[in-house]
């Protein structure tokens, strides 16, 4: 490993050990009740639509409880909580992005994408 890749790593793990850590006041004095929160389906919705929003809720109580464990762990453990959470964080943004993907190609199949209106 060079000079210069240890140097980028150590900028990256300095980078995100000052954003994860900076948020644990907050993380702490902030309660969340997503079942609470989360916003209920229109009568009408799809059954899609209600399922994205259990997914969604799910997720959201997962990451609750691997922030709770990291707040809570010290020493080599808390390093372990804080890689459960990246993790956790990366996995949950591929999901939304991915979901974002489906849903503008199917606005693109039926008649244009991004408010656009097809050609």
């Amino acid at each position: 490993m060079t000079a210069i890749t240890r140097a980028r790593s150590f900028v990256l793990a300095a980078a995100l050990a000052g954003t994860v850590w900076g948020t644990i006041p907050l993380a702490q004095t902030v309660g969340h009740d997503h079942a609470a929160q989360a916003p209920q389906s229109a009568p009408g919705a799809s059954t899609a639509h209600q399922k994205m929003m259990a997914d969604k809720a799910a997720a959201d109580r997962t990451l609750d409880d691997l922030v709770l464990r990291m707040n809570t762990a010290t020493g080599t453990a808390k390093v372990d909580a804080i890689a459960a959470v990246v993790n956790e964080l990366v996995a949950t943004h591929k999901r939304m992005g991915d979901m974002m993907k489906m849903d503008e190609a199917m606005k693109e199949k039926m008649g244009g994408g991004m408010g656009m209106p097809k050609k």
